[in-house]
């Protein structure tokens, strides 16, 4: 009777590779950059470290295009609904 298995026989290993589409470490730039941005924000603020001014300007660039992101996709609340919802966190 023929094996359902083909020859019957064990299947050949492949030699092992490089798998480059599986690798989950990947460096972004972007985010180092934020990184040490935070990094040097923390010292200034719990150090009394000096903040680079363009420390200071890339932070303020990222809070301002966050800040029109959320108002774009959220809309802006107004301060009666703000008190009010600070009020009910109480």
């Amino acid at each position: 009777m023929p094996s359902v298995y083909g020859s019957g026989g064990l299947d050949r290993l492949k030699p092992l590779r490089n798998n480059d589409r599986m690798n989950t470490e990947t460096v972004n730039p972007l985010a180092e950059t934020e990184r040490l941005d935070a990094e040097a924000v923390l010292r200034h603020a719990f150090e009394g470290a000096p903040l680079d001014p363009d420390v200071g300007r890339r932070v303020d660039e990222r809070a301002t295009r966050i800040t029109e992101g959320v108002r774009r996709t959220r809309g802006v609340i107004d301060d009666e609904t703000f008190l009010t919802l600070l009020a009910d966190d109480e």
